[in-house]
């Protein structure tokens, strides 16, 4: 996909995450944290224009186009009447693309977002996620899972769980038994 200005072809690759600032900056006043897929996808280094972008927003979710086929999706992510914007951001980075800053979920939270059931999002397409995990899995922090877990991430973790089976990465499994037993509890 390109833009067009006066004859000349303008690729989205030079316009996507300056816009994206820009929405974040005017809409919620730069109180938004990219989660799920992307967030993960950035712990890959993989810093490819993705054609939904999911951000967590303290109010006022919705659905926005961005340049053509490119979407942002901001969440409002709760629980009940409990908003979780404070704990994303708690644990939330900076990472900066094209010279500009996003601020970005921590990878524990990215892996329950993107392995919770949305429409339109098809869980069952874990590559990336296995790719992460992969590279990543001994860095992930249990009382970071244990906070968001909780509030609406059970089914998520059963997931995780049995991902960690698949992929043989035992101490994900132990991990993931730990907090199911202390979440029902």
């Amino acid at each position: 996909m390109y833009l067009w200005n006066v004859g000349e072809k303008l690729d989205p690759e030079d316009f996507y995450w300056p816009i994206l600032k820009k929405v974040i900056a005017e809409n919620y006043l730069g109180q938004g944290i990219i989660i799920g897929s992307k967030a993960l996808a950035f712990g890959l280094r993989d810093y490819s224009l993705p054609e939904t972008i999911s951000v967590a927003v303290p109010k006022e979710a919705a659905k926005l186009a961005l340049l053509s086929e490119y979407k942002l999706v901001t969440q409002d992510v709760r629980t009940g009447k409990k908003s979780l914007f404070s704990l994303i951001k708690k644990y939330s980075s900076r990472v900066t693309i094209q010279d500009i800053q996003f601020m970005v979920t921590a990878p524990e939270h990215a892996l329950l977002e993107a392995l919770t059931t949305r429409t339109g999002v098809d869980v069952n397409d874990t590559a990336l996620i296995e790719r992460w995990l992969k590279k990543n899995a001994s860095t992930l922090r249990e009382s970071v899972f244990a906070e968001f877990i909780p509030y609406k991430y059970i089914t998520a973790t059963n997931r995780l769980k049995y991902l960690a089976v698949d992929m043989d990465i035992k101490p994900l499994y132990e991990m993931m038994v730990r907090l199911i037993d202390r979440a029902g509890k």
